[in-house]
């Protein structure tokens, strides 16, 4: 009778150590959901100067890894297509780091109404400059903004820590990036929100 009870028990155990290791097996090969669904950049920054003449623009998207992609563009006349000018990638210095950082958890930044720029009226005389901004929310929101100055109109002080970014990495001149990619700084499509 003791023997049977032993060889219950080993089996007993036996089953448990397979169905701990086939679990674990399991949860190595799919990553927990919050590491699937976490967004794929920090943020997306966009400046653009459009006069009667043409326009330019400056984008950055930066990464988890603190890495980033740059990208300039240059329309020479209203109905030109824009021309990719410059294109690099690196790694954000510290300083960069600590901007991005500040940019995503920025509780003011974060209460903007998303469309406000978009109902601003678009005549101009002299120049128009639009920031533009991506950055995830959540795993299912990324907030949209579009911040507009018409003429010598200032920006407000929503935009500085935007396009202060993006001038910090520029200023620095990285070297340009041969056969990197001209999408003016797209986000990543799996990144694209479910609702906004």
């Amino acid at each position: 009778m003791l023997d049977r009870v032993s060889m219950a028990a080993f089996l007993l155990l036996s089953a448990s150590c397979l169905a701990q290791q086939q679990n674990a097996q399991q949860t190595a090969e799919a990553p927990h959901l919050s590491l699937r669904t976490a967004p794929q950049f920090l943020v997306r920054i966009a400046l653009s100067h459009v006069t009667l003449g043409g326009a330019t623009h400056t984008c950055v998207i930066i990464y988890p890894d603190q890495t980033f992609h740059l990208e300039k563009s240059k329309k020479t006349s209203p109905s030109a297509p824009a021309k990719v000018t410059y294109v690099a990638e690196g790694i954000l210095t510290r300083d960069e780091q600590i901007q991005t950082a500040s940019i995503v958890g920025d509780p003011e930044l974060e209460k903007l109404d998303s469309a406000a720029g978009a109902r601003k009226s678009m005549t101009f005389e002299k120049s128009v400059d639009v920031v533009y901004a991506s950055i995830p929310r959540s795993s299912v929101h990324v907030q949209d903004l579009s911040i507009v100055s018409v003429d010598d109109e200032r920006l407000g002080p929503a935009a500085s820590s935007l396009t202060k970014l993006v001038e910090t990495i520029d200023s620095r001149k990285p070297l340009e990036t041969k056969n990197a990619r001209h999408d003016d700084c797209h986000e990543p499509n799996s990144a694209r929100p479910l609702q906004k």
